[in-house]
């Protein structure tokens, strides 16, 4: 779906979210629906293509549960891999 006509969309801002990765998030607490599926109320921040600003934070997202998981532990053998 796009935007309606006339909605405000920043000049060359389009395409800049890279949303296939994974990254660090805060889980604050569980949410479900009325169907039964469950969220989590996440912050998280969404890297930004070619961009030198910081990543688009995320405050209290609701994610689906199937697009979370917990972090590996940290080893001594270097930095963990990131996941939300």
């Amino acid at each position: 779906m796009d935007p309606p006509e006339g909605a405000p969309v920043p000049a060359g801002r389009q395409g800049r979210l890279d949303l296939r990765g994974e990254v660090i998030g805060w889980l604050h607490h569980w949410e479900r629906d009325l169907d039964g599926q469950w969220y989590g109320l996440v912050d998280y921040s969404v890297p930004l293509v070619e961009d030198f600003r910081p990543a688009k934070r995320v405050d209290c997202g609701l994610v689906p549960a199937a697009a979370l998981r917990p972090r590996e532990p940290q080893t001594t053998d270097g930095p963990s891999r990131h996941a939300t």
